[in-house]
């Protein structure tokens, strides 16, 4: 079991530059975020979040890659 558990929700960001160009999907979320920014003090994190059957697999891989 992981030592921090971010618990919240999760979402797709659409993110759109002043220039008005788009970034490619990513993957957003109070859960998330708060994920990311323990795992810079602490390895072992760990998520609990609600997901929609058509959140991008490929988007909640990138965190198991990186470790969370």
């Amino acid at each position: 079991m992981s030592r921090i558990i971010c618990i919240g929700g999760a979402s797709i960001d659409h993110i759109v530059l002043a220039d008005g160009s788009r970034l490619q999907p990513q993957a957003g979320g109070s859960a998330f975020y708060a994920a990311v920014g323990a795992h810079m003090w602490n390895k072992d994190v760990g998520v609990v979040a609600l997901v929609s059957k058509d959140h991008p697999q490929e988007l909640i891989d990138q965190f198991s890659e990186a470790g969370i």
